[in-house]
């Protein structure tokens, strides 16, 4: 069970700042993951609104869905995903 160290609320996702392909940006909500080193993780792109940001102000670009607080207590780590892709004959 993952609950925001803000608020108390169990919480199964979180909300980031998107950058549109208009320019624009908007909140997107997104499923939290558990991993087995007392982690969670959500999966995004560089169009996070926080990718380039220090580790400080990515935390403003995280929010609980319930009080829009950043809810953890640690840093962010960005992990770049890579994907191996094999054509077959």
């Amino acid at each position: 069970m993952i609950k925001c160290c803000k608020c108390g609320s169990e919480i199964k996702s979180v909300k980031i700042s998107h950058f549109n392909y208009d320019g624009s940006d908007s909140d997107v909500e997104l499923p939290l993951a558990e991993c087995e080193e007392n982690a969670v993780y959500f999966e995004s792109d560089r169009n996070w609104c926080g990718y380039e940001l220090s580790e400080e102000e990515q935390k403003d670009c995280i929010g609980c869905p319930k009080c829009n607080k950043y809810p953890f207590k640690h840093e962010v780590q960005i992990d770049e995903p890579v994907r191996v892709v094999i054509f077959k004959l």
